[in-house]
């Protein structure tokens, strides 16, 4: 098992040389204990990007699940998806993907350096696969959330390219929201009961008017039309179902 967490001081919008850490714990006892941290944020993060022309004031890993991959594996392990925010002079900037092909012992950019997934808009985000195989990045926004979906483009697991980010809200009937809060997406195969088909459909937790009654919004992706960018994945969202009808914002479950 492996947990990896943002800690320590300063925060995550801090301007100063200093940063929030990163680190990862494990356990091969199925819990019972664990190591102690090891600080993997300098040379996986801060010293790539600076190496890459792109030094950061700071950087927090996405809360919620580590996505495991269903399709690729190497050596061992299933591949995961770790996702995460960068900040510039104290402001949010980036979103990036971070992928491991040996159960959190190192970690690599998907889709490298040069350019971030979603860049401006960037916030608490969220990774899943589409059925495809392709790797789909959720981000928050106040109006519902920004998608991006990186499509590999050879056999090894790493050739590709990331499309433009697209904003899933009310106005291409997509999700509805006005609050700017967290969220867990997730792509879950399903049997449809009208013809038993076995397909899939992409579900999307978030509050729908303030922070309040969360919702899990759902879109039939039988058509692979309805992923085949990010802009097509945004829109035309089937509908939602209502998991509180109370004060409530963030979300997360597995």
């Amino acid at each position: 098992m492996m947990i990896v967490s943002c800690s320590g001081f300063p925060g995550f919008f801090s301007k100063d040389e200093k940063h929030l850490g990163w680190a990862r714990w494990y356990s091969d006892d199925n819990g019972q204990t664990w190591t102690g941290p090891e600080y993997i944020d300098m040379k996986y993060i801060y010293e790539p990007l600076a190496a890459a022309g792109t030094p950061v004031n700071g950087f927090f890993v996405g809360s919620g699940k580590i996505h495991q991959s269903r399709y690729i594996k190497k050596d061992k392990y299933y591949r995961l998806y770790c996702v995460g925010s960068t900040q510039e002079n104290g402001g949010n900037k980036k979103n990036w993907v971070l992928y491991s092909d040996d159960f959190g012992e190192s970690w690599d950019f998907l889709g490298g350096l040069k350019h971030a997934p979603i860049v401006d808009t960037a916030d608490e985000p969220k990774a899943e696969e589409l059925p495809d195989g392709s790797v789909l990045l959720s981000s928050r926004d106040v109006n519902g959330r920004y998608y991006n979906i990186y499509t590999f483009s050879g056999n090894d697991g790493i050739s590709g390219s990331w499309g433009e980010k697209a904003l899933s809200s009310s106005a291409n009937k997509g999700l509805i929201a006005n609050n700017g809060c967290n969220g867990e997406v997730q792509v879950v195969p399903v049997v449809r009961k009208a013809d038993g088909v076995k397909t899939f459909i992409a579900l999307q937790s978030l509050p729908t008017s303030g922070r309040n009654y969360v919702s899990i919004f759902y879109k039939d992706l039988t058509d692979k039309d309805t992923y085949a960018s990010p802009a097509n994945f945004a829109k035309n969202w089937d509908g939602r179902y209502v998991v509180s009808n109370t004060s409530s914002a963030y979300s997360t479950w597995s």
